[in-house]
């Protein structure tokens, strides 16, 4: 019997595989990410070998290409408490989210991340919904996510677990009014802090207050493995 290389995929894990590999009576094993998987496959393959797979908690796509995963998710309208750099504070509602978010699994960096909002009663999954604008601060007007300080290098963990702590880093942060102005949202306050206080409270965000960006899901977003 010659060398034997087994791939297992649990489908219930979304983010790793088993290689095991037999040469002659030596046995080996190893648990590896797919983005590890897709580079050895490329080694022995003479084609481009991509490697698209879904994760759950509102993961619209996934696309790894090379040491790059782009991960396309959302998160559903809700209330959360806000803090300003003052140290004021408001409880205040979010509109419904989606977030395009790019990693470099080999560096462990993110590249870039992108939010923009959509309505409450808006498809996620359907290319044609429209993109409205953030209406607070720390995304600029084109949807790129600014982190400031906050860590987006040495990324531990698996692509969930990543993903998940860049979330909790988005409506965590406090807020400094960059990138706000008047025009983001129709109620047309001139400052975040009064903003937050009309808002402070309330059980929603309107969306009739959302402004268009002019632009549909599948224009901005690269998305090419939806449900």
């Amino acid at each position: 019997m010659g060398d034997i290389l087994d791939i297992h995929i649990d489908l219930s894990k979304c983010d790793e595989a088993k290689v095991s590999f037999l040469e002659g009576e030596l046995y080996s094993s190893k648990i590896v990410d797919y983005n590890t998987l897709a580079k050895f496959i490329n080694k022995i393959s003479k084609t481009e070998t991509k490697i698209g797979y879904s994760i759950p908690n509102n993961c619209v796509s996934l696309i790894n290409e090379n040491d790059n995963v782009e991960v396309t998710v959302y998160k559903e309208a809700c209330i959360l408490p806000v803090v300003m750099y003052d140290g004021s504070a408001y409880l205040v509602p979010y509109p419904k989210l989606i977030f395009n978010i790019s990693i470099n699994l080999e560096d462990r960096v993110m590249n870039s991340c992108k939010c923009f909002a959509i309505k409450d009663s808006a498809d996620p999954y359907d290319l044609d919904e429209e993109l409205y604008l953030f209406p607070y601060s720390n995304v600029g007007g084109n949807g790129d996510v600014c982190f400031g300080s906050n860590a987006t290098n040495d990324l531990q963990g698996s692509i969930r677990e990543i993903v998940g702590y860049l979330l909790d880093l988005f409506y965590s942060a406090p807020y400094n009014g960059d990138y706000y102005n008047m025009s983001r949202t129709g109620y047309l306050i001139g400052s975040l802090p009064e903003l937050f206080k009309k808002l402070n409270g309330h059980e929603s965000f309107d969306d009739k207050m959302l402004v268009s960006t002019n632009k549909q899901i599948g224009e901005v977003f690269d998305i090419k493995n939806l449900y």
